[in-house]
């Protein structure tokens, strides 16, 4: 299922990576907005905007770094 879900990056390819990426981040945007919201479970922990800003870089860390080692990766080899 995942390899059918997966996004294509910059070069056209399938990428697993960015997938997880978006996923993880549309998962924090949810929980940034819904931070203090009444639920059936209890009242939903705040995340604050700092969180949510560290959250997110190291999300897009992961994913330029991905980019970074692909570029260098095909450099490498000529391509």
């Amino acid at each position: 299922m995942i390899n059918r879900c997966a996004l294509r990056d910059r070069r056209g390819q399938k990428s697993i990576t960015l997938f997880f990426v978006t996923l993880s981040i549309a998962v924090l945007i949810v929980k940034f907005l819904a931070g203090g919201m009444q639920t059936p479970w209890g009242v939903a922990p705040v995340i604050g905007g700092t969180e949510f800003g560290l959250a997110v870089t190291g999300l897009l860390a992961a994913w330029v770094a991905r980019e970074h080692t692909e570029k260098t990766k095909v450099q490498a080899n000529g391509g």
